[in-house]
């Protein structure tokens, strides 16, 4: 490749399905006549799938940028549900129609330009060009409202200049700190694009009205982004912060960043109320004075959709989370270590045929691990991959979790009830009635406005708000045993969910692994696992499952 010309093509594709799905949703049963005039019903039987595909094609010529991209989706809900449709002319005229089935697939194309910076300066400032949709969604759709025709919306140009300096402070320190610097990073943008019109068949298909729809007007946007760090640079005695200060060791104290928030100069004008047109903004803090400390927030700012001239801004708290992790190398260890008069634990080697702690971090420790370890039936997890996160010879390590998720509170809609979801396994199986409410209380927090495919839908069940408290540890017993241990507590529920106790033996090639897990009901999975390490294929499986009696 020439050094004017940088192509870095991709291409990735996703498929995921539900088959069997236990919830009820609008219509649980199938109801047929039969040859005598009896009616019959059968259980009706729910599945989904969702198929993503996407082609970028990015490339660089010389110090122009430009970005193109090919995407292709299908959304299938395969079971009855209702659909409210609106009149285009009056949408107080309202029709509510019976789909066997709902879908929604896509097909969209981008480009766009970045050209070099105008000014190489603590300012950057750089322009850019692209061809966006004017509407949110893609390009092309089809929908069970279309049925084999494909309906497509416009394309328009949009123009942007970003700024994105850096600003900062030098202060005097004190005691241990030689100096502070605060330094602030704001990212500006501005964009305009020219008012252009979406067909009703697009809003349509896709299950909105055109009436308040204000994704057509003109858009003058003016986008902020925002980090901030403080640091410290401790002395280090003597003369040496001196003749060498580059040595001199440096501490961020804090950091804070939130994602882009964009105000619509034309939105306001034409609505008379705010012009901030971003759905969702979030924040996150970490600081060096805590190593290990990871805290999260988001929020929701409309209720309802922020297309529509009927959105009410009404900033709420949709989700919390903080992480804090500790290790062999964490200051928190060596200074209960040396409390308690221990020698602080050397760093633990770095064995390149095991797994290493920041890949146990990275699979396990970084991840919701609450939400992970809700969705564990009432046996455990059979899967002895997640047991290979099991680290040899790593040391010690532990991360405490705490998440918090709760869905915008949605007008007509009902409290959620797991046990009205799942009543009717209750006299069949009381197995799968404490399996069916169990996962239902622990399933991910549904779409409020229930438009996986179209809009349209009945309001989904009002879900209580989710708290979860995870804590899992990691640990050596000898140079070739190692142990892990999770478990986490439901705030919501008082209880605590899942024990899993996992035991690792290195075996030069090989890696055998014993798991145990008993669910809060009492039932328990004992799984053996020995593999290959070069190839985890090569390997023998035990499972053994004990049932309870309710």
């Amino acid at each position: 490749m020439n050094s004017w010309l940088l192509w870095t093509p991709s291409f990735t594709f996703t498929a995921a399905q539900s088959l069997h799905i236990d919830s009820q949703g609008d219509f649980p049963y199938r109801y047929n006549t039969l040859s005598d005039g009896t009616i019959d019903s059968t259980k009706a039987d729910r599945s989904t799938h969702n198929t993503q595909m996407a082609i970028n094609t990015p490339f660089k010529i010389g110090d122009f940028q430009v970005t193109a991209a090919v995407r292709a989706g299908d959304t299938e809900d395969d079971y009855p549900q209702r659909r409210t449709i609106l009149n285009p002319l009056d949408t107080a005229a309202r029709t509510v129609r019976v789909y066997q089935r709902t879908y929604l697939e896509t097909v969209d194309f981008d480009l766009s330009v970045a050209t070099p910076q105008l000014i190489k300066s603590q300012w950057n400032i750089s322009p850019n060009v692209s061809i966006s949709n004017v509407d949110p969604g893609a390009y092309f759709v089809r929908s069970e409202r279309t049925g084999a025709a494909w309906v497509s919306q416009s394309k328009r140009l949009s123009y942007g200049l970003g700024i994105s300096p850096t600003f900062y402070g030098l202060f005097d320190g004190f005691g241990p700190v030689s100096k502070w610097r605060h330094s602030i990073t704001p990212s500006f943008s501005f964009s305009y694009s020219s008012a252009q019109a979406v067909s009703a068949q697009y809003l349509e298909a896709t299950g909105r009205s055109p009436i308040g729809y204000l994704g057509d007007l003109a858009q003058k946007q003016v986008t902020l982004s925002l980090s901030t760090n403080i640091e410290a640079k401790l002395r280090q005695g003597g003369d040496s912060d001196v003749t060498h200060p580059e040595s001199a060791k440096k501490l961020k104290v804090l950091s804070l960043t939130f994602t882009p928030l964009t105000w619509d100069f034309q939105r306001a004008q034409e609505t008379h109320k705010t012009g901030f047109s971003t759905d969702n903004v979030t924040y996150t803090l970490r600081s060096d004075l805590l190593p290990g400390f990871d805290f999260g927030s988001d929020y929701s700012l409309f209720q309802g959709s922020v297309l529509s001239d009927s959105a009410k801004f009404a900033p709420y708290l949709t989700g919390i989370r903080a992480t804090f992790t500790l290790d062999a190398k964490s200051p928190v260890v060596h200074m209960f270590a040396r409390l308690f008069g221990v020698a602080p634990p050397p760093p633990p080697p770095n064995n390149n045929g095991s797994d290493t702690t920041g890949t146990l971090q990275r699979q396990g420790m970084n991840q919701s691990d609450a939400t992970i370890s809700q969705m564990q039936t009432v046996t455990g997890p059979n899967s002895p991959q997640s047991l290979m996160q099991v680290p040899t010879n790593q040391g010690f390590n532990a991360s405490i979790t705490f998440t918090k998720n709760q869905t915008r509170p949605v007008p007509g809609s009902i409290p959620f009830d797991a046990t009205l979801q799942c009543a009717s396994l209750q006299q069949v199986n009381p197995l799968q009635y404490d399996l069916c409410v169990r996962q239902a209380l622990a399933a991910t927090q549904p779409d409020t406005t229930n438009s996986t495919t179209t809009a349209g839908g009945p309001p989904v069940p009002q879900r209580l708000p989710q708290m979860n408290v995870m804590f899992r540890t990691a640990f050596n017993l000898t140079e070739k045993w190692s142990a892990s241990w999770e478990t986490n507590y439901d705030l919501q529920l008082n209880q605590f969910g899942a024990q899993t106790i996992s035991l690792a033996r290195d075996l030069h090639d090989w890696r055998a692994v014993f798991g145990f897990t008993q669910a809060p009901n009492g039932n328990f999975s004992f799984t053996f696992f020995i593999s290959l390490k070069a190839e985890t294929d090569v390997k023998f499986n035990y499972n053994r499952n004990d049932y309870r009696q309710p």
